[in-house]
């Protein structure tokens, strides 16, 4: 039986934490968004790569809203952070497909997000 998600696909995988350890690293080294995370650890991006790519979320979008609202974070803010995501997923050749669906994903929260 084929897994339905990249979830599914890669939970456990190595390129997995390939992915969500290279995320970080983007996200931390870049000044422009870093300071959103700050005091958030490799756990919480392997929480956004997981979800991303359609794990389930406890929370539900009002988790999302309700666990940003005092960040503030711009339009242009939330393109960065999630155009380093997508850059991560090309650099480890995902399928177009599959990062089709994990831009769709990643946009549909972003009203929960953007301030």
């Amino acid at each position: 039986m084929e897994k339905s998600s990249l979830y599914e696909q890669l939970v456990g995988t190595e390129l997995m934490n390939k992915i969500v350890e290279e995320y970080y690293q983007r996200i931390k080294s870049d000044e422009s968004v870093n300071y959103l995370f700050k005091g958030d650890d490799v756990g919480q991006f392997r929480r956004i790569v997981y979800y991303s790519m359609g794990a389930p979320y406890k929370k539900g979008k009002e988790g999302i809203k309700n666990s940003h609202n005092h960040l503030d974070v711009t339009t242009e803010q939330y393109q960065t952070v999630a155009n380093h995501l997508f850059a991560t997923l090309e650099l480890y050749e995902i399928d177009v497909e599959q990062i089709k669906f994990v831009k769709q994903k990643i946009m549909s929260v972003h009203d929960q997000i953007v301030s």
